[in-house]
């Protein structure tokens, strides 16, 4: 029962590390390469 966890696991993964899972689209914001700058990046402009 663990192995197949574990197995399960590592496979979803690498599917994430690859790009190749689904993904949600639906009010939410990705930000690539995330740092302490990007709060100036998506900070509300007044």
């Amino acid at each position: 029962m663990i192995g197949m966890l574990v197995t399960g696991t590592e496979q979803r993964i690498t599917q994430l590390r690859k790009g190749r899972a689904p993904l949600i689209e639906a009010r939410h914001t990705v930000v690539p390469g995330w740092s302490d700058q990007v709060f100036t990046v998506v900070a509300p402009h007044t």
